[in-house]
């Protein structure tokens, strides 16, 4: 096998929205002891993580997801802390998206699309959400101090979603996450609700 590395597909973020995220993050680092916080680069929506992918598959998802129909670019909401995990050592901090039915509609399509080349399909309900921070590194914790950060922190942004990414893992580097290819959604958005 040539190429062992691994690889993910996701929605990107604006830098304007990485930096709003990053602030967010520096708030938090004095209140909660996370081990590894995302790095403002890497920041990102996850639709769909493929793990080892050799030359061969990784040229046939380059192929597939070009001439794929991924549907229309739309408007998404994200902003709400949240947490993964036991409520006293949460494991994951996020930032949370809005459960719009355009995202979940991209998420089945990208999911669908990856069965075709022996992916498995992710057997939890997908959670759109952006990790800010992982690793709990201290003592067990309030669960009233979390609700009180989650509380005090309401602030949204809105992004529109015009594409989807490739991205390379490296874990030695910095940022760790490269983008391969970018894959264009149609232009205009046709759903407006949510679910």
């Amino acid at each position: 096998m040539k190429n062992s590395a691994h690889y993910f597909i996701a929605i990107g973020l604006p830098n304007d929205i990485k930096s709003w995220l990053l602030q967010k993050q520096e708030a938090l680092k004095p209140l909660l002891p996370y081990q590894i916080w995302t790095y403002e680069e890497d920041l990102h929506v996850t639709l769909k993580f493929l793990g080892a992918v050799n030359d061969e598959q990784l040229t046939a998802i380059d192929q597939e997801l070009n001439n794929a129909d991924l549907g229309y670019s739309f408007s998404l909401q994200l902003g709400t802390l949240g947490f993964f995990g036991h409520s006293n050592r949460p494991r994951i901090l996020w930032a949370g998206v809005e459960h719009k039915q355009a995202l979940f509609d991209l998420y089945h399509q990208i999911k669908s699309l990856m069965s075709n080349h022996y992916f498995s399909p992710e057997k939890r309900p997908y959670r759109p959400h952006v990790t800010l921070a992982k690793k709990w590194g201290g003592q067990a914790f309030e669960i009233d101090r979390l609700k009180h950060i989650q509380s005090t922190d309401q602030t949204f942004k809105t992004i529109w979603i015009d594409h989807v990414n490739l991205y390379k893992i490296d874990p030695s580097e910095r940022p760790k996450y490269t983008c391969i290819n970018t894959y264009d959604l149609k232009r205009g958005e046709t759903h407006g609700s949510t679910r």
